[in-house]
């Protein structure tokens, strides 16, 4: 107060002097009067005091970012090591970033425990703390990660300053505004979902990142984690900062309880410590008996607990279970407490405090409830609330939530959380009424919402309003769903509009949309851009898109590490296309392992995959069952791949009526097999029928087919014209029975170039033509080769010509 006092009067000061110092030049130079020596000295004199009152000005704005950090400071961050200035990573107490003060216990050194490492955990934090500047890491309860991630990040950042702001309305945005966050500071935010139900949400965490080198790193309990995530469409108050976290440069780390390699490592170093080493050795984790957690739990569910107490606890524990992070208000807990109570004894009604003080008794160290001296409210144990969350089969009575909700009248942004979860437990109609209550307050999320349940009814026209004015608000999923809703009704021109607008707001899934939009109308360079954008902020979906366009340019390198990080994250045409890829360089094992984790997800493309490569392996039966099940979807290949199989071992009905289905289908291959089928059994009309259809498709297998039909009832003009499209498309039989219709026509010379062809592409026959065809121009020596190969081969026809070549006079045998 004193330092504002003095820079306040310093500031009037400087003023004061300026303006006597300006008003006294005026009156020198200005003056009619000659200059004499008086009017030099009042000069300087007044030079003296413009130059002292600017100085005076100067420092008080300099020192007003001083004294205004400094009011922050002593307001919001009264601990830190000197006004102003942080106190580094290494030098601070574990409690302080969070890490519970252990239980009391027979041991009298517990709470010196040294850290007892994560094996598979902490090479992952490690990684994400190295790498990203925003870290949220998220789990169970007392299953140790404030402590791992602390003791992490401290080996890390041992000397960089850490902020860990106080949990109040707007303090972070408070001290950011003040300069306290200043370059390299870790900021601090153990108990995320606390942080954001006053006011941190994903624009605070950008704001903080803009900062140079500064880091921010989160831990939120599982249940927590799992009211603010996205639920369907709708999003809770906070779901921003999760989806936050799966962007590029940030990461998301999955905590899990102790496992049994963990237990066993931490009794060896705790050999000293019975009681602990004992609790690990029962399966409990670190953290959970170091809290007293399952202690807590027994205390409410075993034995003989009071009604009064139960109810006490069941009225706190449902506030948050109905989407609020902040304490319960002790009135607020009083008004439910009747709520939770036997309905056969009226004397429990005047036992509130009773039952308050019941909830509010240690057990070792620990409270079910803590009454928290600030008058904030009761705050139920982390680790209680996790257990409820889990395990409770009870729903939050119907009458609680009303209470909840006119407890929350003023607070639209809560209101907002609370009618999420009111949706989520199977009320909408309810729901939406708090969304319009909170929409009509303001809050974009709450418009946002609205829209969501009011597409779900099929009314667009008000969903489109609401769309709108939170769009018109910044919220960009508001943007994104009114493009999806303009794009239904073929408005393409708007919907790329707030398709861009979204996507420029970091809206990962209208970047993929964009996308898929630009992809569509062939700007392929563009489109390229927003999927890679939309895949580094974790969208699966654009991954494999990058995957696919990587793919169909050949860029097989990338395209598979886009493909396996799409499988990773659970995309099934990810896993299959990289299943594809493998196949194509020969590494089957790992292809399979792909196909099989994406057809056991229900994807029909990996079923026949998997079928592809198990008949090619000569697994027969099992093939058969994989192509079962797309095939009975109405997947084309599958059933053709299906009647193929089933030919092959002579079940010719049911064959043909898999052609028939995959033929109608639209599927080439199996218009040529039913086509095959009909021919061998002489119903020559049908066979050219479906034959005509698989030609037409551009299947080349069937454009030979029918050459053949065709030249064999002597229409030699179309059959050569079906066999050179074949023969053009690649295909060696095309080749060898255009060279047959070429030769019998005379014309030799484009004859052997078509039977060369077919010869260099493996065909026997077109071998032994091509000798034919050498011998009878006296070539016997590229005859024989040619005869020969044939014959090494195994064809008849080549054995029996080679042996006539060999026998006549001037061949190499008679030479």
């Amino acid at each position: 107060m004193r330092e504002w006092l003095r820079a306040s009067l310093a500031w009037l000061l400087g003023w004061l002097l300026v303006l006597v110092g300006c008003g006294a030049l005026a009156v020198i130079w200005f003056s009619a009067d000659p200059v004499d020596s008086a009017q030099v000295i009042g000069t300087v004199v007044a030079l003296v005091a413009l130059v002292s009152g600017g100085c005076a000005v100067l420092w008080k704005w300099s020192r007003a970012g001083v004294v205004e950090r400094r009011s922050v400071v002593a307001r919001l961050a009264p601990e830190l090591r000197r006004p102003g200035r942080l106190r580094r990573l290494g030098e601070v107490e574990l409690t302080y970033l969070g890490v519970r003060v252990p239980r009391h216990s027979q041991s009298d050194s517990i709470a010196q425990l040294s850290y007892a490492s994560r094996w598979v955990l902490d090479p992952q934090l490690r990684a994400a703390l190295s790498e990203c500047r925003f870290v949220l890491v998220h789990g169970p309860s007392a299953a140790g990660k404030s402590r791992s991630t602390a003791e992490t990040a401290r080996a890390l950042y041992r000397d960089r300053p850490v902020l860990v702001p106080p949990v109040r309305k707007d303090s972070l945005t408070e001290l950011l505004t003040a300069k306290v966050v200043t370059a390299g500071t870790v900021v601090w935010l153990d108990d995320m979902d606390r942080h954001i139900g006053v006011g941190v949400d994903a624009g605070v965490v950008r704001s903080l990142l803009t900062v140079d080198r500064v880091i921010v790193v989160a831990t939120i309990r599982a249940a927590a984690y799992e009211a603010l995530k996205p639920k369907d469409e709708l999003k809770p108050p906070g779901s921003d900062v999760i989806e936050l976290a799966k962007e590029d440069h940030c990461a998301l780390v999955a905590f899990t309880t102790w496992d049994e390699a963990d237990r066993e490592q931490a009794a060896q170093q705790y050999i000293g410590h019975p009681d602990v080493v004992d609790a690990l050795s029962n399966g409990m984790g670190l953290g959970e008996y170091l809290v007293a957690g399952p202690e807590l739990v027994e205390r409410v569910e075993t034995g003989d607990p009071p009604a009064s107490g139960i109810a006490v606890v069941a009225a706190a524990t449902d506030w948050y279970r109905a989407g609020m992070t902040r304490p319960a208000p002790v009135d607020l807990v009083r008004k439910l407490y009747p709520l939770y109570l036997p309905p056969d004894d009226a004397s429990l009604l005047e036992r509130f405090q009773e039952a308050l003080r019941w909830a509010c008794t240690p057990v070792s160290g620990a409270r079910l409830l803590t009454n928290l001296t600030d008058g904030s409210g009761l705050a139920v144990h982390d680790y209680y609330l996790d257990h409820v969350w889990k395990h409770s089969m009870k729903a939050v009575p119907s009458r609680a939530w009303d209470v909840i909700a006119d407890e929350l009248a003023d607070a639209p942004i809560d209101l907002t959380g609370l009618a999420v979860m009111l949706h989520e437990s199977g009320d909408p109609l309810k729901a939406e009424r708090l969304f319009r209550v909170a929409a009509d307050a303001g809050i974009s999320g709450a418009m946002y919402n609205l829209g969501i349940g009011l597409v779900e009814r099929g009314e667009l026209v008000e969903a489109e309003r609401w769309f709108r004015v939170a769009a018109d608000a910044g919220f960009p999923a508001a943007m994104y769903n009114l493009g999806i809703l303009l794009a239904g009704r073929g408005e393409l021109v708007e919907t790329e509009r707030w398709f861009r607008a979204a996507a420029s707001a970091g809206f990962p899934d209208a970047m993929y949309s964009l996308g898929f939009v630009l992809d569509g109308r062939g700007e392929s360079v563009e489109a390229e851009r927003w999927f890679r954008a939309a895949a580094d902020a974790g969208f699966t979906g654009a991954m494999f898109s990058v995957g696919l366009m990587l793919d169909g340019r050949g860029e097989l390198d990338e395209a598979e590490r886009w493909y396996r990080a799409a499988a990773d994250a659970g995309s099934p045409a990810a896993m299959n296309n990289l299943g594809i890829l493998l196949v194509g360089r020969g590494e089957l094992v790992e292809a399979e392992r792909w196909y099989r984790v994406a057809a056991d997800a229900g994807s029909p493309a990996a079923m026949y995959s998997l079928g592809v490569l198990l008949a090619e392996q000569g697994d027969l039966a099992e093939a058969e069952r994989w192509y079962r099940e797309p095939a009975d979807a109405g997947d084309p290949d599958a059933m053709s791949n299906l009647g193929l199989l089933l030919e092959q071992r002579g079940e010719l009905v049911e064959a043909e009526r898999w052609f028939r289905s995959a033929s109608a289908a639209g599927s080439p291959s199996a218009m040529y097999s039913l086509g095959l089928l009909l021919e061998q059994r002489g119903e020559l009309v049908e066979a050219e029928r479906w034959f005509r259809s698989a030609s037409a498709a551009g299947f080349p297998d069937a454009m030979n087919s029918l050459g053949v039909m065709l030249a064999k009832r002597g229409e030699l003009v179309e059959a050569e014209r079906w066999s050179r499209a074949a023969a053009d498309a690649g295909f060696p039989d095309a080749m060898y029975s255009l060279g047959i219709l070429l030769t019998e026509r005379g014309d030799l010379v484009e004859a052997e170039r078509w039977y060369r062809a077919a010869a260099d592409a493996g065909s026997l026959a077109a071998m032994n033509n091509l000798g034919l065809l050498l011998e009878h121009r006296g070539e016997l020596v590229e005859a024989e080769r040619w005869l020969r190969e044939a014959a090494d081969a195994g064809l008849l026809a080549a054995m029996n010509n080679l042996e006539g070549l060999l026998h006549r006079p001037g061949s190499s045998s008679d030479a």
